[in-house]
């Protein structure tokens, strides 16, 4: 970290009312002169399970249907992730941002390591007790693995 400050920002971004709400609390902040900020989103890689089971003409036409589907969402998540750069830009903000497919956390840990951030900013999703237990929360998991500083917008 930067004396004064973060050098370098990383803004997860999932297209939830709280990744919007983080983009649009950093987006107020004043920029400090010569801080930088990446946005990054993530789209999970899709799964069908039990593929192995399925006749091959079956498994290669559900396969092609997953490939195209995931492909939209990555077009989905770099037109947001565009709009974000554009909005960060537009308060003074230096800006960039790329789309990675696999899991959000691992990806998120990754561009933190690839782009030097010192502070990770991510949008707290406000899921319940029983769907943190089943699923998990990405927000949870980076306060407890990220080796930065992560701040959680509400």
């Amino acid at each position: 970290m930067a004396a004064g400050g973060f050098r370098s920002l990383l803004i997860g971004l999932d297209g939830s009312p709280g990744s919007h709400r983080a983009l649009a609390f950093v987006a107020r902040l004043a920029p400090p002169p010569g801080r930088k900020i990446t946005v990054v989103g993530v789209v999970e890689p899709m799964h069908a399970p039990s593929m192995g089971l399925l006749p091959g003409p079956i498994r290669a036409r559900i396969a092609g249907q997953a490939a195209a589907v995931e492909s939209a969402r990555v077009r989905t998540a770099e037109r947001r992730v565009d709009a974000a750069v554009k909005e960060l830009a537009r308060s003074g903000w230096r800006a960039q941002g790329g789309v990675s497919v696999g899991r959000p956390l691992e990806e998120l840990l990754r561009a933190v390591k690839r782009h030097h951030a010192d502070l990770l900013v991510l949008g707290a999703r406000g899921i319940g007790a029983v769907e943190r237990f089943l699923l998990g929360s990405v927000a949870d998991a980076a306060i407890k693995r990220s080796p930065i500083s992560v701040l959680l917008v509400k």
